[in-house]
């Protein structure tokens, strides 16, 4: 599954020039600094101090930071910086999926199937409903971080727990049974690794799932393997990227520091004799100090808008997973309406309208009034297929905790009243759908699922609620993707 991403180039301008209030701020700084290194240099007859040496120029340097506003921040900017250095470091060197040879990687799957001890079915599809609920169950219980401290403690190799996450998985198949692949560098670790697994479930899994002991557990035997797996290049790479740009951002902030510890032993040292003339700033000197405030307020942009920037291509990772695509549904978020108590609200309004990314509540109820139609479709046909004419409850993840998604499912729930064509359809809001149980069991009793794309979402992916939904073997009625607008 590759990571389809895109940049929107017109709402990167929109952000740019929507933040004048950084550029402003980014280019007054720089003029500032540019006049005070000009001015305030000391006139060349001045006599000059006694050099420091290296430990005294960093005892006052240290004392600078200490003292000074901004160069405190930059300093404690530095220290997340290589304490994340750190560990992508540490990563890079002991983790153990990346020191697997991408060349020859080493599987070894096996399969857990379930007996039931006097349970009579009616029929073979009453049975494998009964073994889904156990898979569920148990990959349930296999998500925890109790799994992986039994995997990284209990046998004769010791890890740490964080580093086998990757080295285990596990894929519920429709006959009810669930697919374990295990790797690593090493077959003696992968060995104790299938152990370990076999033994929690025997030991820990089972007896808290079945109290009174009316399933069993089936093994099979374990199928070795050898692949070639180029995602351990890219995994290593984007890692190196990550720790390579972090290093670069520390760079940028020392040098900062230090041209601001510079600035600051000159107005020490510096003595301006009355009746001295002034330096002027050269030419070259203002369109560099310019340049620098705009590149500045870009890049801060960019920081700060870059979920809207640059976001997942739904339309193609729909496409590609055969998925309805329901389009963009445009929605006033709670950023934007504290963004609207702000001063120079008109110049706001201008870019706005400019880059048309004005909020329009007539836009968004025909939208929704789009939605709701297809959905009548979609949900009329897969109803007429199934023979059903129950109501049908539809599970929107991640939508609790989140204002504007409330607000949004909670319009086309209206418009849904309004013209449900005598459907009986329920949107219930959910959470997350990797670790919230309630969530979980709301959408293993839906009819379907309906996705939101939320640019503001850091865990929850289109790509991963479609993996999870095909888990839970849900049919997605569609995705629908949410555009922010001011």
């Amino acid at each position: 599954m590759r990571n389809l991403k895109i940049l929107d180039l017109k709402k990167a301008l929109f952000y740019y020039f929507f933040s004048w209030r950084t550029i402003l701020l980014c280019v007054a700084l720089c003029v500032a600094f540019a006049v005070g290194i000009t001015y305030l240099r000391p006139p060349a007859q001045d006599v000059e101090m006694p050099e420091l040496n290296e430990k005294e120029l960093s005892e006052k340097r240290d004392n600078f930071i200490a003292s000074d506003a901004m160069a405190k921040g930059w300093a404690a900017e530095i220290a997340a910086l290589e304490k994340e250095s750190l560990i992508l470091q540490d990563e890079l060197s002991n983790g153990l999926f990346l020191q697997i040879d991408p060349e020859q990687r080493m599987n070894k799957r096996f399969t857990l199937r379930f007996t039931h001890f006097h349970v009579n079915f009616n029929d073979e599809a009453e049975r494998i409903r009964a073994d889904q609920m156990l898979c569920l169950q148990y990959v349930r219980e296999l998500s925890d971080n109790r799994y992986m401290n039994y995997l990284a403690t209990k046998g004769i190799l010791k890890f740490d727990s964080a580093d086998l996450v990757n080295l285990v998985d596990m894929t519920i198949k429709l006959e009810g049974y669930i697919d374990f692949t295990v790797t690593a560098p090493e077959e003696i670790i992968i060995d104790q690794l299938v152990k370990m697994t076999k033994d929690y479930l025997e030991e820990v899994v089972r007896p808290e799932i079945d109290l009174l002991a009316i399933h069993f557990l089936e093994f099979s035997n374990v199928k070795k393997e050898i692949v070639k797996d180029p995602s351990i290049i890219m995994f290593k790479e984007r890692i190196e990227s990550d720790l390579q740009i972090k290093q670069d951002n520390i760079e940028e902030l020392n040098q900062m520091i230090d041209m601001a510890f510079e600035e600051s032993l000159k107005e020490d040292e510096a003595e301006i004799p009355s009746g001295a003339t002034l330096q002027s700033i050269p030419l070259k000197h203002v369109f560099a100090t310019l340049l620098l405030g705009f590149l500045l307020s870009a890049f801060i942009s960019f920081l700060r808008y870059r979920d809207q920037i640059v976001r997942e291509d739904v339309s193609a990772i729909a496409q590609e997973k055969q998925v309805t695509y329901l389009g963009e549904i445009p929605y006033y978020s709670e950023r934007a309406k504290r963004r609207g108590k702000r001063f120079g609200r008109s110049i706001d309004i201008f870019f706005i309208n400019l880059f048309g990314m004005a909020y329009e509540p007539s836009e968004a109820v025909n939208r929704a009034e789009y939605v709701v139609q297809v959905l009548q479709s979609t949900l009329k046909s897969k109803m007429e297929e199934e023979n059903s004419f129950r109501k049908a409850n539809i599970l929107i993840p991640y939508v609790q905790g989140d204002a504007s998604a409330e607000t949004l499912v909670s319009s086309i729930r209206n418009v849904f009243k309004l013209e449900g064509g005598g459907l009986q359809v329920d949107l219930i809001s959910g959470a997350s759908l990797q670790d919230d149980p309630d969530t979980i069991e709301a959408a293993r009793e839906s009819f379907g699922l309906l996705l939101l794309s939320k640019s503001s979402s850091k865990n929850a992916s289109i790509e991963k609620s479609i993996q999870r939904s095909a888990d839970l073997s849900k049919d997605i009625v569609g995705i629908l993707e949410m555009d922010m607008k001011w």
